[in-house]
């Protein structure tokens, strides 16, 4: 296989505002915490620009084309997310999305208990850093893998859901 060139760096980033699938307004919450907490392990990569959870979440009652909300937020790629919450289970799919092209660059599925929601926020913020091209200094990597407190919007996995993947 021969290479086209460098590969695209995609510095600059929006976390979009995870979509809670079943239509359950009541867990906007647990996609706020989940929005916000990636965004916030993003952040700690120097080489990346990432846009502020507050500038993002106007998208959710506003939804727009991809490469509209890559304009206006003035970001290179986007993560776009949706999610189900069932049983204390936690299933998410996260795809990379190139704001000019709309092309997917990467895209994959998680399936935790909500009990382990740390260690899914990590597992996404280093996909994500790892597959926007940035260089990561080891100390970076280190802060992106390591578990941090849960948000007490994450904290609510009691609540029975009637439907399935």
């Amino acid at each position: 296989m021969t290479s086209m060139g460098p590969a695209k760096v995609y510095d600059s980033i929006a976390v979009m505002p995870i979509v809670m699938s079943g239509g359950d307004p009541g867990r906007e919450d647990i996609a706020d915490a989940l929005t916000d907490e990636v965004t916030k392990r993003l952040y700690q990569v120097a080489a990346l620009r990432v846009k502020a959870t507050a500038a993002v979440l106007p998208y959710r009652k506003n939804p727009k084309l991809i490469r509209e909300a890559g304009r206006e937020l003035g970001v290179k790629a986007l993560v776009m997310s949706r999610a189900l919450l069932s049983a204390g289970r936690l299933r998410i799919v996260v795809e990379l999305v190139d704001a000019e092209t709309e092309n997917m660059l990467w895209t994959d599925t998680y399936d935790e208990e909500m009990s382990d929601i740390v260690i899914l926020q990590s597992r996404v913020a280093q996909e994500v850093a790892r597959n926007v091209r940035v260089r990561l200094t080891p100390d970076e990597q280190a802060r992106l893998a390591k578990s941090q407190k849960v948000s007490p919007a994450l904290r609510i996995i009691n609540l029975p859901l009637i439907f399935n993947f």
